[in-house]
């Protein structure tokens, strides 16, 4: 994509590796977090993004 940095590989799954300085972390989206996606009880996909923002990176990644 883009510059050539980033590859993407559909795993089926919500997850990402980031790396840097030899050191890496991979963070998948939690099961709940994908349920209320995937449920789409929300007035707009905008309202949701914005509540969801608002959360912290561990509501919403477990790091694997």
């Amino acid at each position: 994509m883009g510059k050539g940095n980033i590859e993407t590989v559909d795993l089926g799954r919500a997850e990402a590796t980031f790396s840097a300085g030899g050191e890496r972390v991979t963070l998948k989206v939690k099961d709940g977090v994908m349920a209320e996606i995937k449920a789409g009880g929300y007035a707009s996909l905008e309202e949701f993004a914005w509540e969801v923002s608002k959360r912290r990176d561990e509501e919403l990644f477990d790091r694997l």
